[in-house]
């Protein structure tokens, strides 16, 4: 008699970052946590989509919605990365608490001193 394994369901989107590249693969939600909790701890970002007990490679093919979100999660991390590589590059130091509040600040600016006047 075989036994049954129980293989934990492949119920998860993870948006991830490669090199400065952005992609989505599916995978289970511990794998993905794991994932995000390693971006975070070398510099970068991510997004994470879980359904309950449906494999996440079905819920994308079928729900237009859902892909739309992914891609959203896609710019967004890219505009991250962009915002990231670009204060490295200008010698910004690497602390997280100090390039968030220097990102804040451009938002701010690029939302109302630097508005484009018509």
């Amino acid at each position: 008699m075989s036994e049954v394994i129980d293989k934990p369901i492949v119920n998860t989107i993870l948006v991830y970052e490669v090199a400065g590249q952005v992609f989505h693969r599916f995978c289970t939600e511990a794998e993905g946590l794991e994932a995000l909790k390693l971006a975070k701890a070398h510099g970068s970002g991510g997004s994470m989509f879980t359904s309950d007990e449906m494999k996440a490679e079905l819920v994308y093919a079928v729900a237009p919605e859902l892909r739309s979100r992914v891609e959203e999660a896609k710019r967004k991390l890219k505009l991250e990365i962009d915002v990231r590589d670009t204060l490295t590059r200008h010698g910004v130091p690497a602390d997280h608490d100090l390039r968030v509040k220097i990102y804040a600040a451009i938002k701010e600016l690029r939302e109302t001193v630097l508005r484009p006047v018509f």
